[in-house]
């Protein structure tokens, strides 16, 4: 799995992902300041090359941004607003080889 983010004291792009673990990246969740809109964001990809967001509105207020693309293009993106223990439950997810399709359907993102 690799990562990006952007926060502060942080910043790694998303055209240059690092690697991460699942231990880690929980933690790295709890480095996102609150309340700074799309300033700072952490997301993660997998190995199939999906790509799952968060941006962080209130300590328990979440958004998730998963971009879905075609033909390697962003198309555009589904977003949900999600509870701190549900942005957890979805990193471990996409940790043990979950889809980023299967998150839509989930949390009934349209």
């Amino acid at each position: 799995m690799h990562w990006c983010v952007n926060r502060p004291g942080k910043s790694i792009p998303g055209q240059k992902p690092k690697s991460i673990n699942q231990n880690d990246a929980l933690k790295e969740l709890e480095r996102i300041p609150p309340g700074t809109g799309t300033d700072y964001f952490i997301g993660f990809i997998n190995e199939k090359e999906e790509t799952i967001q968060f941006l962080r509105y209130a300590p328990d207020n979440w958004l998730i941004d998963i971009p879905i693309l075609e033909n390697g293009r962003m198309t555009h993106s589904h977003q949900k607003e999600l509870k701190y223990s549900e942005v957890k439950q979805v990193v471990t997810d996409f940790f043990k080889g979950a889809s980023q399709r299967i998150f839509g359907q989930l949390f009934e993102i349209k």
